[in-house]
């Protein structure tokens, strides 16, 4: 059965409707869903992807606009109505040999203020620098001279444009140790203005501002590109202005998640970047005036969580889908195949019970012609069944009679001689007691007229049986009977244990000591009968039990196999699948034959008529 489930080609014709309907429209439903996800998954991020670096671009203005106001505060103390007080402070620092001023002082002051008014809470302090050395240090907390700071020996003198005097954006810096109220550990951004004496280019002074970083940040935390995320400022230099963690700052960029900012050209892109096993987006858009860069980068299931949704939604119409096709499928095969599976009921209810069909409305299509046709071919075997199973009833009828009668003559001869034999010996009594045996032995063969009797009428059968064989065998022969007494009622075919006790006599002879040991266990297990019949004798070998079962399954009629055949063929006709005869056997050590029989109750009729009860004696346990 289990290759028949395995092998499709003995499947159902509804069964194999079902799956290939089944099969090609779940292929057409997936195939289409997973070509809706992936153009919905591409488009979305096609369209995240150009998204990220539009809002980068609108931050990269406001940062150049924060930038530009830095540089042009600067640049407008260097014009009217300020370049006056600019010029007249640093010319008289240039001029005084000792330390500046308090007018010079608060002329400073004055431009101290126009930045401040300017930049209002985004500014942190000015350095203003002389060529003599003098610095003038003013940050919130207040202002003071400092010596010994000439601009010449700043690391950013060098990149200062003394031919235009333009401003100079340095980016992110730490203040310089030393400073009022600061150790060193602070950012700002910065941006220089180099200062020239007016109507030539010799600089007179440079001015250094300070903003706070504060700004920077503001402009970043408006951008919220979900958790674990980062954002950074890059100038034009590819130096670090902004980042999430200050150790950053100042620093150079370093090609990380793949990005060569100092190759990139203008504009916007966004690339997927894999490390440790995690995907990041990252986009990043680059000024074309300034060459400032700023770069986000984002873990990608941030935005893959809208993507996720959508996916497991078309899992679940996927489903639905391939479960409604499943369902449309049984549905249509079923009804294709209705009139199909009635014939085919048909079929097994003929081959499973009897040969009779219902006449029902015919169609004459192609079903209709082979139903017709199925009912012309069950009549006509129903026809010769009827003759044959005929035939074979006689035939079994007069085989069973011949087991009977078969036992006369070598039974009677050998009961014969036994009882002359004791006679001879004197014993009269036992004489008299086994052909009072003999005599209900044939009279159990030839009066009794029910192929089924009780249990206890065939055990007192028995009894007698092994009584007459007692007496032959004498003390070499033990019987034990085994019998449950709610077996005793149970119907069984007439003569079904003799034949296997008298076999066991017959081979049940132990090899050491000549003796012959019977067992006939009776009992009742869950509605079935149970009789096993066991001798330690010889046994049989392997090869010849083999032989006995393939002999049982023979035709009984052959003469050197009629007892144990006739047996087990009378169970099979009798009970079918309901009664089972085996056989167990090991050489030297004996054979148990055992019968299982479903178990009927009924009142049989005792073959024994009253006055003619069996003795006591004659029923050896």
């Amino acid at each position: 059965m289990g290759t028949i489930g395995l092998n499709h080609k003995h499947w159902p014709i509804f069964l194999k409707i079902t799956v290939v309907f089944s099969v090609m429209v779940t292929v057409i439903i997936l195939v289409t869903g997973l070509m809706s996800y992936q153009i919905y998954r591409q488009s979305m991020e096609r369209q995240i992807g150009e998204f990220v670096p539009q809002v980068l671009l609108q931050a990269n203005r406001q940062v150049e606009s924060y930038v530009n106001d830095l540089t042009t505060v600067l640049q407008a103390a260097l014009v009217s109505p300020y370049d006056k007080v600019t010029f007249e402070a640093f010319r008289e620092i240039n001029r005084s040999q000792t330390t500046p001023t308090l007018e010079t002082t608060l002329k400073l002051h004055e431009l101290v203020e126009l930045i401040k008014f300017r930049l209002k809470d985004r500014m942190h302090g000015v350095t203003f620098y002389t060529p003599k050395g003098d610095a003038y240090v003013y940050e919130y907390t207040g202002g003071m001279w400092m010596n010994d700071r000439p601009y010449e020996t700043r690391p950013w003198f060098g990149k200062l444009d003394l031919d235009d005097f333009s401003p100079l954006v340095l980016g992110t810096v730490r203040q310089p140790s030393g400073n009022i109220g600061h150790a060193g550990n602070n950012f700002f951004f910065s941006v220089i203005q180099p200062v020239r004496l007016p109507g030539s280019k010799e600089l007179i002074g440079v001015i250094q501002l300070f903003g706070m970083l504060e700004a920077l940040k503001a402009i970043m935390n408006g951008i919220d590109l979900g958790p674990g995320s980062s954002l950074y400022i890059l100038d034009h230099e590819d130096n670090i202005v902004y980042a999430p963690a200050l150790d950053q700052l100042g620093k150079r960029w370093n090609s990380a998640y793949g990005i060569d900012a100092s190759r990139e050209s203008s504009g916007s892109r966004s690339d997927v970047f894999r490390q440790d096993g995690n995907a990041y987006l990252v986009s990043h858009h680059r000024s074309p005036e300034t060459g400032w860069t700023i770069i986000g980068i984002t873990p990608q299931q941030n935005f893959s969580k809208g993507i996720s949704t959508v996916r497991i939604w078309t899992v679940v119409w996927i489903v639905l889908g391939v479960l409604a096709a499943a369902l449309l499928s049984v549905m249509v095969s079923y009804t294709f195949t209705g009139r199909l599976r009635k014939l085919s009921r048909q079929i097994r209810t003929v081959q499973l019970d009897e040969l009779h069909l219902k006449l029902g409305n015919v169609q004459y299509d192609e079903i209709g012609y082979l139903s017709d046709s199925f009912r012309t071919m069950i009549n006509r075997i129903r026809n010769l069944v009827e003759e044959v199973w005929k035939t074979k009833l006689l035939k079994q009828e007069a085989e069973i009679k011949a087991l009977y009668s078969q036992i006369n003559p070598h039974f009677l001869y050998n009961v014969l001689e036994t009882i002359r034999m004791t006679v001879k010996k004197g014993d009269a009594d036992e004489a008299e007691a086994a052909l009072v045996s003999l005599g209900h032995v044939f009279r159990y063969q030839v009066l009794q007229k029910n192929d089924l009797v009780a249990l206890r009428t065939e055990l007192e059968f028995i009894g007698q049986y092994l009584y007459i064989q007692q007496l032959r065998f004498g003390d070499q022969l033990e019987v034990e009977l085994d019998i449950a007494p709610e077996t005793n009622e149970v119907l069984i075919p007439r003569m079904i244990i003799q034949p296997i006790v008298e076999n066991a006599l017959k081979h049940g002879r132990s090899p050491s000591d000549y003796s012959i040991r019977l067992t006939v266990r009776v009992r009742l297990d869950e509605g079935r009968l149970m009789v096993i019949i066991i001798d330690e004798g010889a046994g049989m070998t392997t090869d010849r039990l083999n032989k006995v079962l393939i002999g049982m399954e023979e035709d009984f009629s052959s003469g050197h196999r009629i007892g144990l055949a006739n047996v087990y063929q009378r169970i099979k006709h009798i009970y079918g699948e309901q009664g089972s005869m085996s056989i167990q056997s090991e050489e030297e050590v004996g054979t148990i034959v055992s019968i299982s029989l479903s178990a009927a109750r009924s009142l049989a009729a005792d073959p024994f008529p009253e006055g003619a009860a069996i003795d006591e004696s004659t029923r050896r346990r």
